[in-house]
């Protein structure tokens, strides 16, 4: 497994968050939506990505998000190198008991974003990676927004 890949951007860039996988309300659908919105409606500098299919495509699309739709489990790196996100965000709000999104994101170098909750949790705290977020903030858009601009401004560097 490659290490960690900080991310690199000019003052002006957008963070580019990726979200991995069949996105249901579970799986964060909603957070995903309101932390879109939020940053649509702040003229916030983050794109948003979902790498994969939602029951809620349609309102993600209105929030801002970019839907790519079903993949073959086997086209996920790929598809993952054709993206160029930054990070990945795991906005699940349940606590899984393994994730291979998480799996396919460490891969590629990418770093994490996602609740501190469950197995993908516990995975990036054994592996010293990521950033791992208070669950009660998945229902607070504006400090998970405050939280995601505090991150890039850390890796804003041109």
């Amino acid at each position: 497994m490659p290490a960690e890949r900080l991310p690199v951007l000019k003052r002006d860039e957008p963070l580019r968050v990726a979200c991995l996988g069949a996105l249901s309300v579970p799986k964060g659908a909603h957070v995903l939506q309101m932390l879109a919105g939020e940053a649509l409606l702040q003229r916030a500098p983050f794109s948003f990505r979902l790498i994969g299919d939602s029951p809620n495509a349609k309102a993600l699309r209105r929030a801002g998000v970019q839907v790519s739709g079903f993949y073959r489990a086997e086209d996920l790196g790929r598809l993952i190198e054709e993206a160029r996100p930054h990070v990945v965000f795991l906005p699940s709000i349940w606590p899984e008991t393994w994730s291979f999104v998480l799996s396919a994101a460490l891969r590629q170098g990418l770093p994490v974003i996602a609740f501190d909750i469950g197995a993908p949790a516990e995975r990036l705290r054994r592996l010293s990676r990521g950033h791992l977020l208070p669950s009660q903030m998945a229902s607070i858009p504006t400090e998970l927004l405050t939280e995601f601009r505090r991150l890039r401004s850390r890796w804003v560097i041109l």
